[in-house]
């Protein structure tokens, strides 16, 4: 089974499992290399009737709609958990009895451990920025009403789990928090990136 890791110190894997992250970006700076090889040994050959970029990226997507897929969590944190299925609640508490690697780094666990799981219902490909500020509240971006300005006056803002900082839109908040998680600079670079929709099974 396929796995994915999302980031917790800003509260993505959380929204994922509350059921209000229902989109994910994932980096396609590799897919963007190994298109511009796939154009020129087209080109080549003569061929003009080749796929789109778009085409392309999906055709190499490590997920397709459909996909059931793990969401990572370390060891020690599935321990936590109110409700672990027994069938592999023994084997993870073994995993933590031998200091396994997972039991505080997510990337090492084995998916078939994992007791929840997402299902891939979109697959898009496209530049960073295309995102709207729908899409951005379905990140894990979440809107307040509660905020008094200078003046006294409610305003609306936006936020992320992990920064105090609040911003005037949904699509300022998203940049600061892709910034936070893929690097700084990244929403300025622009690149292209998978979309993923994903809904949340068990």
């Amino acid at each position: 089974m396929k796995k994915m890791m999302f980031n917790e110190k800003y509260g993505l894997q959380r929204a994922v499992l509350s059921r209000t992250k229902t989109k994910t970006r994932r980096d396609g700076k590799k897919v963007e290399k190994q298109y511009a090889i796939y154009v020129v040994a087209n080109e080549m050959k003569g061929k003009e009737d080749y796929l789109s970029l778009e085409e392309f990226a999906i055709s190499k997507s490590p997920y397709n709609v459909g996909d059931i897929v793990a969401i990572q969590q370390s060891y020690k944190e599935l321990l936590e958990e109110e409700y672990m299925p027994t069938s592999i609640e023994n084997e993870v508490i073994i995993m933590v009895e031998q200091n396994h690697i997972g039991c505080t780094n997510k990337m090492y666990v084995k998916a078939e451990l994992m007791p929840h799981h997402v299902r891939i219902t979109e697959v898009r490909f496209e530049q960073l920025k295309c995102i709207s500020d729908e899409e951005c509240l379905e990140e894990g971006i979440y809107r307040r009403d509660d905020v008094i300005d200078c003046n006294m006056n409610p305003v609306v803002r936006y936020q992320y789990y992990g920064t105090p900082e609040m911003f005037a839109t949904p699509r300022d908040a998203f940049a600061s928090l892709i910034d936070k998680t893929c690097g700084k600079g990244t929403w300025d670079r622009n690149g292209y990136v998978y979309v993923y929709g994903i809904e949340r099974v068990d």
